[in-house]
């Protein structure tokens, strides 16, 4: 079994629970902002599509635990903790993917913008070779220190907010693996009556992923 928090840095779980889900509430606004587009006529590629329907239902299902918070049923956060979950492997994935196409470009920009084409013009040539030499090195030392200092700025910020991410996820499965141990919240898919012959697909596809994701939450907490 793996350890879980027992508390958000000293305060109740459902309070690291409501931040979390805040928090993420707030970064998937991106995702209904993306919608827009496939009105106004931008071209979106298949990976930006993908990325921003999966944020608009991800919206939907962390707003529909936001509003449980105080009151949580242990169907709706196996759902909410199945989708955080999923989607930190994906904020993961695509941190690592963007992240490393921005510095391939920053490679290639610098390897065909090199500095000592940019210094002739700021030379003096009057000055001898050596002095030409020793500025140029300055100036590549300069710019090397700088990228340096930029690319361990950003893999030091895409670990904290990974970590960070991965803390929250790890709150919201405690806060479910409790409901579970709890005899109030404990409610089996399959004692309850649900009549959904007369509900939407949609309303129906609700239910059924509800369940599935109260199953694989059940198995692995």
């Amino acid at each position: 079994m793996v350890y879980l928090p027992q508390s958000f840095f000293g305060l109740p779980l459902y309070i690291g629970v409501e931040l979390s889900l805040g928090v993420a509430i707030f970064n998937k606004f991106c995702g209904l902002y993306g919608i827009l587009a496939l009105f106004t006529g931008r071209p979106l590629d298949l990976i930006q599509w993908g990325f921003y329907v999966w944020s608009f239902a991800a919206l939907l299902v962390f707003t529909k635990g936001l509003s449980q918070v105080y009151k949580p049923k242990l169907m709706t956060y196996c759902m909410v903790l199945t989708v955080y979950s999923l989607d930190t492997v994906l904020a993961c994935f695509f941190a690592v993917l963007f992240t490393g196409d921005w510095f391939s470009k920053e490679d290639t920009s610098s390897g065909s913008n090199p500095v000592s084409g940019k210094g002739i013009g700021v030379v003096d040539v009057g000055k001898s070779g050596t002095q030409n030499f020793a500025y140029r090195r300055t100036v590549d030392d300069t710019q090397s220190a700088s990228t340096h200092y930029e690319y361990s700025s950003t893999i030091l910020l895409t670990l904290i907010v990974s970590a960070l991410r991965f803390y929250s996820n790890f709150i919201i499965a405690s806060f479910v693996r409790r409901m579970m141990k709890q005899n109030r919240y404990i409610t089996e898919p399959d004692d309850v009556e649900y009549d959904l012959k007369n509900t939407s697909v949609a309303y129906r596809a609700y239910v059924s992923t509800q369940r599935w994701c109260y199953y694989f939450c059940r198995r692995y907490l």
